[in-house]
């Protein structure tokens, strides 16, 4: 792939309309912000919880590069004469099919374009038209799409008033109740667990997406003898609606861990993020807005990964105002691979490897894919937790710098039974996988062990000789061996000790992972 930039376009607006790109408006008022009924104040969102947080952070990396605004223009360093950046942008359509948001409202719609150059090149970056460019757009779906092409030209929004405007230095009020919800309960379903996994397979946010884009690479490589990056996005609608606070720091955490996953460098990492929401004077549709920052800005400053760009996307919504957009947040990241670096496989090696899970599986199946398909209410969002979390994703880059881990796939969107599948699907291996020995917080049903979204977790295939150092490594930690890989036969086979939950065909269900995208157009 070609990684120059061979244009640069430089948009001659200032202010492009529903959006602001200074950091002035909401983003720049003063906030007096209220968390069941605890007052507290907040001088300005950018600047005390990027600006202050990222240059803390940058103190003590001298690789990373952010303007200190909010213009989109931060880089991460790969060597002194080049750089890479994403540029994120905006637009807005309305779509009626996308889960989980209401007919006819405007998602504002994100993409991110990927632009390599030399630093000062990079330091004027706006709206690119460059070749061998790599644009992907995740359009409020949940797994990335990517896909290596050249950009003819990248389209601003309408450009004129920005309503966010007039509130720049202005005192507002926002407020948000925590819910108080149940994570004690043990989920049990009707139905047979295997026929769960396959719904699960076939939701919009777990899909496959090669019916509709060429090409689903983690990791980018530029010509010349040194030089791979590894890119991240992260998206979680359904957290918002129940705690925006968690969905801020889960967010952050499950693009690290995509790029950690890639073999990514947890030191070379820098964030990007992009929020959109509804109206964002209404106190509690601000509220969400100020709890998705704070949470979005902790997980930054706790794993040393500042945010070097970004976006706001405020008013967004339809019916003349009657329905607006959650507000959500877009998380996407860049990682430097360095030197040397084996990057793991996302799909299984051989057919004797020893499966394990790195990271703790909890109970709460708020913001699930199960959750919104089964229609459970009333149940939390699983705890990120951040330091154990850190420790986790640089015990695993340890690992995988010894190329001990031969390939791994991050636990997201349906849980650990769909990212067994995922790894197998592709393969010549069936799975034999025993829940015994599966890391848990407390007591957890069956329900809960395959198809909850903890954050911090991780399906690992080792090598039986390298098994033992691997374990070494995680020692103190959440670690545990699953089960096998096996050539015996093409089947995903679970259990819980003597109990067996489900044996699907590993080909039947990659088929229903990859078909399912089409059946619904």
């Amino acid at each position: 792939m070609g990684g120059v930039v061979e244009q640069i376009v430089e948009d001659p607006e200032d202010q492009l309309y529903g959006l602001d790109i200074s950091g002035r408006g909401v983003f720049e008022a003063k906030i007096h912000h209220e968390v069941n009924g605890i007052p507290e104040s907040v001088g300005s969102l950018f600047t005390t919880y990027f600006h202050n947080v990222s240059n803390r952070i940058l103190e003590r990396k001298s690789d990373i590069y952010s303007p200190g605004n909010w213009d989109c223009r931060g880089y991460l360093k790969l060597d002194d004469d080049r750089a890479v950046a994403l540029r994120v942008d905006t637009q807005s359509y309305k779509n009626f099919d996308i889960a989980p948001f209401a007919e006819g409202v405007d998602t504002g719609a994100s993409f991110d374009v990927f632009c390599v150059g030399s630093p000062d090149s990079l330091t004027i970056l706006r709206f690119p038209s460059a070749e061998g460019v790599i644009q992907f757009d995740d359009g409020y779906i949940h797994s990335p799409l990517l896909f290596r092409g050249s950009i003819d030209e990248v389209q601003d929004l309408p450009s004129g008033p920005s309503p966010d405007e007039e509130y720049s230095g202005a005192n507002l009020t926002s407020v948000w109740k925590r819910k108080a919800g149940s994570d004690s309960k043990i989920f049990k379903l009707d139905d047979p667990l295997g026929d769960v996994l396959k719904s699960l397979l076939s939701d919009f946010a777990i899909v496959s997406r090669e019916s509709v884009i060429q090409g689903n690479d983690r990791v980018v490589n530029f010509d010349g003898e040194h030089g791979r990056v590894a890119v991240g996005m992260a998206l979680l609608p359904e957290w918002g609606r129940w705690d925006p606070y968690a969905m801020g720091t889960a967010s952050v955490d499950k693009c690290i861990r995509q790029l950690v996953a890639a073999g990514a460098n947890p030191e070379r990492i820098a964030l990007q993020t992009n929020f959109c929401t509804g109206d964002g004077t209404n106190p509690e549709e601000l509220g969400s807005l100020v709890e998705t920052v704070t949470g979005a800005a902790k997980a930054s400053e706790v794993y040393q990964s500042p945010v070097v760009s970004g976006r706001e996307s405020i008013y967004r919504e339809a019916g003349g105002g009657s329905t607006s957009m959650p507000t959500t947040l877009l998380v996407s990241g860049i990682g430097v691979i360095d030197e040397n670096i084996a990057v793991p496989e996302d799909t299984l090696c051989a057919t004797d490897s020893i499966v394990a899970v790195v990271g703790v599986t909890e109970n709460p199946l708020g913001g699930s894919v199960l959750a919104r398909k089964t229609g459970i209410v009333g149940a939390c969002v699983p705890e990120t937790n951040l330091r154990k979390n850190l420790a986790l994703y640089q015990a695993l880059y340890d690992s995988i710098k010894c190329g001990w881990i031969q390939s791994v796939r991050c636990i997201g969107e349906g849980g650990l039974a769909v990212a067994l599948s995922q790894i197998a699907f592709g393969t010549e291996a069936g799975l034999d996988i025993d829940l015994e020995e599966l890391p848990v917080k407390d007591r957890l049903g069956e329900t809960s062990m395959l198809f909850n979204e903890s954050p911090g977790r991780f399906v690992v295939e080792i090598r039986p000789k390298d098994f033992h150092m691997v374990e070494a490594v995680f020692a103190g930690q959440s670690f545990g061996k699953l089960g096998e890989s096996t050539a015996e036969h093409r089947n995903i086979t679970v259990k819980r000790g003597k109990t067996p939950l489900f044996c699907e065909s590993l080909e039947k269900l990659e088929q229903i992972w990859k078909n399912a995208l089409n059946k619904g157009q």
